[in-house]
């Protein structure tokens, strides 16, 4: 039950969080993607799922937008991160595509997949591109990093590829 806390907590927040101004992110991938080119154990190959909400901008510097958000990743091995942080967006050109880079720092409930040295803090990198559908709808592809940065006993990380959709409000 212990594991499932951070989840709820966040569905919370996302059924709060005002409908104004901010991005809901839904993404599936495959966690553990290193696994695809190694024989190594720790790179378990499995299913994984995003949800993130992201506000509104709050500060801008030249094209680059700033944000807040708060997401939780969990993969088919029952392994679990939450947390929050900033997100940086970059428009490309005046056409549809956007980059999106974040940081975040939380914890992480560990299943039958990857042993990331510690629980917490277990720091997310993400770097992403979308390109705006009709409405208020985007699509894209993320590559995010989770690690310890080194505060924990072992280093290892774990990438994970996500096919996303983002919902503004």
């Amino acid at each position: 039950m212990r594991t499932r806390i951070p989840a709820i907590l966040l569905a919370a927040l996302l059924g709060a969080a005002p409908a104004a101004a901010g991005e809901l992110v839904l993404g599936l991938g495959a966690d553990s993607i290193r696994g695809l080119f190694s024989d190594d154990r720790q790179d378990n190959l499995a299913a994984s799922g995003l949800v993130e909400y992201r506000t509104g901008s709050f500060a801008a510097l030249g094209r680059v937008a700033f944000a807040g958000g708060v997401a939780t990743e969990f993969d088919t091995d029952g392994d679990l991160w939450g947390g929050g942080g900033l997100v940086a967006f970059l428009p490309l050109g005046d056409g549809p595509w956007r980059l999106a880079a974040s940081g975040m720092v939380g914890g992480y409930s560990r299943g039958s997949g990857n042993d990331l040295g510690t629980s917490f803090p277990i720091f997310r990198s993400q770097l992403e591109l979308s390109r705006a559908l009709d409405g208020d709808w985007r699509a894209g592809l993320a590559w995010s990093h989770k690690s310890n940065a080194g505060t924990g006993r072992i280093n290892p990380g774990v990438e994970t590829i996500y096919l996303f959709a983002i919902r503004t409000f």
